[in-house]
């Protein structure tokens, strides 16, 4: 018998958890530190995300980043910050696992600032690699050509996309390191500008023509 969605959700967030992660990584999914709200931190988010991928059956559009910023460290949730969190009412029974329950990400915010506009659950996003920097000072650091290499990375990407009848969704690929990730692990995908770095209007641009174009 094929599992059904909600089994292959559960298997995605189970393969997340038992990752032992490097020293200088983090595991939003199984690890806390001081800057969390309890021991359940953990938890709460895997929970978060559980309900995030549960409320989007058929995405017309996969969103794939480069790797989880500082939203995703304490949502669970790939490119969403607490902020949006509190801001949306798309979030109203999700849970900020941050002490301070105020963490901003830029990308975030202009992402979902669009998403919003074509409509939220048209949209699932994820990253090529799921796990980022242990220092909460210096969030973002880039995974190292070696680490792209791992096999679990192409494993936990390959399983969320299997969550998903992905073949008929569009899968969009934002920045160049998502992009190289998602075809070195066998998946086409459209390239759309990231945000960051003076890519702002160049994203929206670009999330529209394929929009419009699909």
């Amino acid at each position: 018998m094929s599992e059904c969605r909600e089994e292959k959700i559960e298997k995605f967030i189970e393969l997340l958890k038992k990752y032992e992660t490097p020293k200088d990584r983090f595991n939003p999914w199984q690890q806390y530190d001081k800057s969390d709200i309890s021991l359940d931190a953990p938890v709460l988010r895997c929970d978060n995300l559980k309900k995030y991928l549960m409320e989007r059956p058929k995405p017309k559009y996969i969103l794939i980043g480069e790797s989880p910023s500082i939203g995703a460290r304490y949502t669970g949730i790939a490119m969403t910050s607490e902020e949006i969190f509190k801001n949306s009412n798309l979030f109203n029974e999700y849970a900020c696992t941050s002490k301070d329950k105020d963490t901003t990400e830029k990308t975030a915010s202009i992402v979902w600032n669009e998403l919003i506009k074509y409509g939220p659950k048209n949209f699932v996003i994820w990253n090529a690699y799921a796990f980022n920097s242990k220092c909460f000072k210096s969030w973002y650091k880039k995974a190292s050509v070696i680490e792209k290499k791992e096999p679990i990375y192409k494993e936990i990407l390959t399983t969320f996309f299997d969550i998903f009848d992905y073949e008929n969704s569009v899968i969009i690929a934002v920045g160049r390191d998502a992009e190289k990730s998602c075809k070195d692990f066998g998946f086409d995908c459209i390239y759309l500008r990231h945000p960051s770095r003076g890519g702002q209007n160049k994203f929206v641009e670009g999330l529209k023509e394929i929009i419009e174009r699909k």
